[in-house]
């Protein structure tokens, strides 16, 4: 005959149900807002991230178009397709050759730079290009005639100073081991001379695979990165094999893979944020994609850029709760059936009261009051939920943290920590807007190192960065606090005078400012002598617009340049 249960054991049992119950009820949602506070977090970074890498990405290629309409401008470069003078013509090609070569030096991602003329089938007379990691200029014997490929023979319908982006494809040209069968986007502009014929075009080949990994390296390692072109072909793929699956006759889409983001392809589309689900890598992805466009003169080329990150990542910190929670669980769970009766009236209570901060916290991201001070499994509980708790916040911060390292890394030169030409677009532009609201006045100083080539190749690239450190501590302690200091690039420096009254005082101040490039520079015990040449530009005599000012003051630089270096020149527009 069986014997009864005695009231303390069912109530031992019904309490041991209740508290594992409870236990599995408190883990569980425990788990669950930690994880969706996780999740919206990332969401939030990934957007930001998005957007940073869609300008670095934008102002990597625009810079790459400006310098192949300098490079087209330049006289060597006209002179270099000249038929009439053959001997002048190869000179020139000589010293063309040697600065593409440099540009190439110094930017990676470029892989192939060449000027093709116009002449015998679009021959080319220049080709300097990577060959197994060295750069190298072809003979003449080895160039070819390219006139039959549309970045020849469309961009010589352009007009001199425009450029076209070429569609993003795999280089099938026969040429150097370096950049067949690699993506490949091409920049191009056309060489005309003083009448404006067009004599030849200026071509530079991106590697974008080097482009991205350049890219890669300002964002964290666990992030996947998509780009796709607007029929949603993947031009770049997590999985290399998704990756210009046009080029040998298939189709992978970024439509069919996400159609959560088809809306993308559509024009005017804005950035999204989407759950990608499970790939065929077994990778379950939380993603961000917003289309960049690249403006050419023959329209806008727009590109699919997306970042993603596995959702195991985001929810990691969520998941060791989870198994904290069950482990306390259990042990909740067999303390409550020794304990009986009174644990289960000692328990209801707080467990509630942790519920409901659980809840405040899920909901206000703000740590409530927990029952810390207790001695009993309900304070090992209590100490776990606020240690988790505090893990959640300081991984939202690190976020936040990330987001705007990038945010500061977009707008900022690494080397001096002056702000950078995006940086400085933007101030020049709201600047202009206030002066045209106050009646107020603004000038540009555009400084450009004299013969700062030859610190570097006197002293070396560790001296030359060195200098160029201390000449941007000088110029910062030559303006006010409210002017702007930028570094262009290489050894090109931009001040911005806001909010003047009048520009009278523009010589004196400017003379003060060459008047500290006469002192000589004491780095590392040795004294460097660096001189400058400044142009200057005002509003609104010299420009309405930023562009405008910026060409002004770098037109009046150069002639500070011609005039014999070290000296000041205004626009020459006012004199």
């Amino acid at each position: 005959m069986i014997m009864p249960l005695s009231i303390a054991t069912r109530l031992s049992l019904l309490l041991l149900a209740f508290a594992l119950l409870l236990a599995a009820s408190i883990g569980y949602y425990a788990w669950s807002q930690s994880r969706d506070a996780l999740l919206h977090a990332a969401r939030e970074e990934l957007l930001g991230a998005n957007r940073v890498l869609a300008l670095n990405l934008s102002e990597s290629l625009n810079q790459s178009a400006r310098h192949v309409q300098l490079l087209a401008a330049l006289p060597n470069t006209r002179m270099a397709l000249a038929s009439h003078a053959p001997q002048l013509a190869a000179a020139a090609r000589n010293r063309q050759a040697q600065a593409f070569a440099q540009l190439l030096h110094f930017h990676p991602q470029y892989s192939q730079l060449r000027l093709i003329s116009l002449e015998q089938f679009g021959l080319e007379r220049i080709r300097v290009e990577r060959a197994d990691g060295h750069i190298r200029r072809l003979r003449s014997g080895q160039l070819e005639e390219k006139g039959h490929f549309p970045y020849v023979y469309l961009t010589r319908q352009l007009r001199a100073g425009q450029v076209r982006f070429s569609p993003i494809n795999i280089n099938d040209e026969q040429g150097s081991s370096d950049l067949e069968q690699r993506p490949n986007l091409r920049i191009a502009t056309p060489v005309v001379d003083s009448y404006q014929q067009t004599l030849g075009v200026l071509v530079l080949n991106i590697d974008l695979e080097r482009l991205f990994n350049q890219l890669r390296n300002n964002l964290p390692s666990h992030y996947r990165l998509f780009l796709a072109n607007t029929e949603g072909d993947f031009l770049l793929h997590p999985d290399p094999q998704q990756a210009f699956a046009f080029e040998r006759g298939q189709r992978s889409l970024l439509q069919a893979q996400f159609p959560a983001l088809a809306g993308l392809l559509d024009e005017d589309s804005a950035p999204r944020v989407a759950d990608l689900g499970r790939q065929a890598s077994a990778e379950h992805l939380v993603g961000a994609f917003s289309r960049v466009s690249l403006d050419s003169d023959q329209g806008t080329r727009v590109l699919i850029l997306g970042l993603a990150v596995e959702h195991s990542h985001v929810v990691a910190g969520a998941n060791r709760l989870a198994g904290q929670m069950l482990q306390l669980g259990l042990l909740l769970s067999l303390l409550a059936a020794l304990l009986a009766l009174w644990l289960g009236r000692a328990f209801s209570a707080p467990l509630r009261a942790m519920v409901k901060e659980i809840q405040h916290f899920s909901e206000h991201r703000q740590i409530g009051t927990l029952p810390l001070q207790r001695e009993d499994e309900l304070g090992l509980l209590a100490r776990s939920i606020y240690q988790q708790q505090s893990q959640i916040l300081e991984q939202i911060q690190q976020l936040h943290d990330s987001h705007q390292a990038a945010e500061h890394l977009a707008h900022h030169d690494p080397l001096t920590g002056l702000g950078n030409r995006l940086l400085f677009i933007d101030r020049l532009q709201h600047a202009i807007s206030n002066a045209r609201r106050s009646g107020k006045r603004l000038a540009l100083v555009f400084v450009d190192l004299d013969y700062f080539k030859e610190i570097n190749d006197s002293h070396g690239h560790a001296m030359g960065d060195a200098v160029l450190r201390q000449v941007a501590n000088l110029l910062r302690g030559a303006t006010r606090a409210g002017d702007t200091v930028a570094r262009l690039g290489g050894d090109e420096f931009v001040i911005l005078y806001d909010g003047l009254d009048t520009h009278s005082d523009l010589p004196q101040i400017a003379g003060k400012l060459l008047a500290r490039f006469q002192n000589r520079l004491l780095i590392d015990g040795q004294e460097i002598h660096i001189q400058a040449s400044m142009g200057i530009s005002r509003f609104p005599e010299d420009g309405q617009d930023s562009v405008s000012l910026l060409q002004h003051a770098d037109r009046a630089m150069y002639q500070a340049k011609r005039d014999g270096r070290n000296r000041i020149r205004f626009s020459n527009e006012h004199g």
